[in-house]
């Protein structure tokens, strides 16, 4: 299971945020027909593409409702 940060909590107001994820980064995309997890390929103005077991899926900036970035593991050690 992933542990996940809210990007957007709200409905894609600020798509400046959503365009500058890394590609390469594991995030799940929620829209009103399902979810998308996977891997940033590409954000534009008009969607944003994920590459996943299924191939490419793209969903479009109107239908995007959440974008949720998979939290960065952090090591602990333990002496």
């Amino acid at each position: 299971m992933l542990a996940v940060g809210a990007l957007l909590a709200q409905p894609a107001p600020d798509w400046i945020v959503v365009k500058a994820l890394a590609p390469g980064s594991e995030v799940r995309v929620e829209t009103p027909a399902g979810k998308l997890t996977g891997l940033v390929q590409a954000v534009s103005d008009g969607g944003i593409t994920l590459l996943s077991g299924k191939g490419a899926q793209t969903a479009m900036r109107s239908d995007v409702t959440r974008v949720a970035v998979k939290k960065p593991h952090t090591a602990s050690a333990t002496r």
